[in-house]
């Protein structure tokens, strides 16, 4: 059986208790289109095939997505004023439209934590 620190207990208890979970808790996750979400890198990857299937010319940036972190690259995405802001909004607001079916245990679990 695992033993639970005294201070850990406390702080559930008295709702003090503040969970940080990190991206790994949904890199498994899949979402309608059965695309498991990963990490920061596969979103990259996927808005920057979604512009180019859309037209929009961002054969520059897509090798960037290779060489520099994510977030690098998201920066130099809204930084361009020739791709619409609010394709990307949609693109991402279906991407992370996740199926019925994927396993919430563990995300259930943590949340019975702390609704911090």
């Amino acid at each position: 059986m695992i033993e639970i620190p005294t201070e850990l207990k406390k702080a559930i208890c008295n709702n003090e208790l503040l969970v940080f979970v990190g991206a790994g808790l949904s890199f498994n996750l899949k979402n309608i289109h059965n695309q498991s979400l990963k990490g920061w890198s596969n979103l990259v990857e996927n808005i920057l095939l979604e512009l180019k299937s859309s037209g929009h010319n961002v054969n520059h940036l897509i090798p960037l997505a290779n060489k520099y972190e994510p977030i690098k690259v998201l920066d130099l995405i809204e930084s361009d004023t020739d791709i619409p802001k609010k394709e990307i909004f949609k693109f991402v607001k279906d991407y992370f439209d996740l199926k019925n079916d994927n396993n919430l245990d563990l995300h259930k679990k943590l949340y019975q934590l702390s609704k911090k």
